[in-house]
């Protein structure tokens, strides 16, 4: 994804998505080659949120919602197999928020009014039962 992030930081959108996807992809079979490993799996729900951003970004509101609903499937899977990792809980949380509150009004038909910020907002407080936890 690095590449991909050099790309669209100097305005090369085509070569951004190929990069993109090409992580991507290698993210994917590295994830079903090793089911269990969880960092796999974080570095795929991360590349899914990159692209789902650059995405967003260019108004491609489809690829965009198909990107972060690949993520938070993901997210969720993790944050429930490891409720201990802050982290995934951040993430998950994120991508409700980034569904619920896109720069363009288009991201509203994703979900009902609500629906994103209020999941969020549970999985913000989850987020900190569990830092609480930890720090007992």
């Amino acid at each position: 994804m690095r590449l991909a992030n050099l790309y669209r930081q100097t305005g090369r959108h085509q070569e951004t998505e190929e990069a993109g996807k090409e992580a991507l992809a290698i993210r994917k079979k590295l994830a079903e080659a090793h089911p269990r490993l969880p960092q796999y799996q974080h570095e795929l729900a991360h590349a899914y949120d990159t692209l789902g951003l650059f995405y967003s970004a260019l108004r491609r509101t489809e690829r965009a919602e198909a990107c972060f609903q690949e993520a938070l499937a993901i997210w969720k899977k993790l944050a429930e197999a490891h409720p201990e990792v802050l982290s995934y809980h951040g993430q998950l949380a994120q991508v409700y928020y980034t569904l619920g509150d896109c720069p363009s009004n288009d991201c509203r038909l994703f979900y009902q009014e609500g629906e994103p910020a209020e999941q969020g907002q549970r999985e913000l407080a989850e987020t900190v039962v569990c830092s609480e936890r930890q720090v007992r």
